[in-house]
């Protein structure tokens, strides 16, 4: 019987990690996940300026598990949402580096969805 960890978040990124501590738990938080019903935010710094103060990107994503590596693939990919709100644009201090933080909401959740 399958219970235990029903979503984690990436190596190198915080967050909350959801545990189903009973079978019935582990599989309404699988199901909640499969239906689009659990709300995920996150606060990115992303590397360069993002242009739109807001935005959001449809696009479809597949997953090569080889490379373990996600992409945009129009004829392959699996329907994917996001909306982000750029919250703040920062230059490096003596430097030439730009900075855009954002709070972006994945509402589809697929592989490595938000580093596309």
């Amino acid at each position: 019987q399958e219970f235990g960890i029903a979503h984690r978040l990436d190596v190198d990124t915080s967050g909350a990690l959801l545990v189903g501590k009973t079978l019935d738990g582990y599989q309404h938080l699988k199901m909640a996940f499969a239906h689009h019903h659990v709300y995920k935010e996150y606060l990115c710094l992303v590397h360069g300026a993002v242009k739109d103060t807001m935005g959001e990107v449809n696009l479809p994503i597949a997953y090569d598990d080889r490379q373990n590596m996600s992409y945009i693939d129009r004829t392959h990919g699996v329907w994917a949402n996001t909306t982000y709100t750029v919250l703040g644009r920062y230059r490096l201090k003596k430097g030439k580096t730009i900075l855009t933080l954002c709070r972006v909401v994945i509402v589809t959740g697929r592989t490595h969805q938000i580093r596309i």
